[in-house]
């Protein structure tokens, strides 16, 4: 019953982008705000073994400089180049699985954070290819909001499947026999080695999974906003964002990463924006505080015990 419940409630939230009565510009919040929910959960999934990871901007600007690329040199459909901006965020996973996913603990974030920079500076020398540093590639004359003939209500709705589709991934990974492989590789690596848990095979699967979806919610970002460049889309703030909204909503609970990203999001650009314009992100330096402090396994774990 509960299952049915939550389809239910999923179905009445995806139909909200149908009623007319709502403001386009609520409406364009709530659409980036499940795209940060679902890129919070797509790193959450690879943190469930124990990997803290402040590169994940990579797969991010991995994603958009793919799929901007592909629509803007390639007459094919913007769906395959969404698929493409994946595969570009892949193919960077494998050069973490040979390099840095044997490593552990401040060795391995701070590799990650270094990682961001190899594809930033490549990205920013090919001037000739993709445009570099020395020109923005404007998506904007590209039409891509034609991909749905209702706009923005269409976006909504498919940011929402996406929300939707990696929640059910989560899930799983929360709570499947994979799920509880993962726990124990978290809480000690050894003895999951020793009671024939394949440690090294399990990272890799996480890590494929998370940056498969990290490279789509990159490509999504770009044709949602018409532009891509190395600054925006591989900065630090794509780094952290998933941590801070993961944590804020709770790193053990299927909807955490969800929630944080549609709850903290939100109260920045309804919020924070008007009224302090130039320094509304220190929002989510103030959750971090808060969550420490008062909800160290995030606001759901506060909502369940109420």
């Amino acid at each position: 019953m509960n299952f049915l419940i939550q389809i239910l409630i999923w179905i009445i939230i995806l139909s909200l982008g149908w009623i007319a009565s709502i403001p386009e510009s609520l409406l364009s919040v709530l659409t980036t705000a499940f795209l940060y929910g679902s890129m919070a959960t797509a790193w959450n999934i690879y943190s469930l073994s124990g990997a803290i990871s402040l590169g994940h901007a990579a797969f991010f600007g991995l994603g958009a400089y793919g799929f901007a690329f592909t629509v803007s040199k390639f007459t094919i459909s913007p769906w395959i180049a969404f698929i493409t901006g994946a595969l570009c965020a892949i193919a960077y996973s494998f050069l973490w699985m040979i390099t840095i996913n044997r490593l552990r603990h401040g060795s391995f974030v701070l590799a990650t954070l270094v990682s961001v920079e190899i594809p930033r500076v490549i990205v920013e020398n090919k001037d000739t290819i993709i445009h570099g540093s020395l020109a923005i590639i404007n998506l904007g004359t590209l039409n891509l909001p034609s991909l749905f003939p209702s706009g923005l209500r269409g976006w909504y709705v498919v940011m929402g499947i996406l929300a939707v589709t990696l929640l059910v991934i989560h899930r799983q990974m929360l709570f499947s026999k994979w799920g509880w492989g993962l726990r124990a590789i978290r809480d000690d690596e050894q003895t999951a080695l020793a009671v024939g848990i394949p440690v090294e095979l399990l990272r890799c699967f996480t890590l494929l999974v998370s940056s498969s979806f990290t490279g789509l919610c990159g490509a999504f970002y770009a044709a949602l906003i018409g532009f891509v460049e190395p600054s925006l889309v591989f900065s630090l703030h794509f780094s952290a964002m998933p941590l801070v909204l993961s944590l804020f909503g709770g790193r053990e609970h299927l909807y955490g990463p969800l929630v944080g990203g549609l709850v903290l999001y939100s109260l920045d650009q309804l919020l924070m924006v008007p009224i302090f314009p130039e320094a509304h992100r220190a929002l989510y330096g103030i959750a971090i505080f808060v969550t420490i402090w008062f909800f160290p396994k995030g606001i759901l774990e506060w909502t369940k015990k109420l």
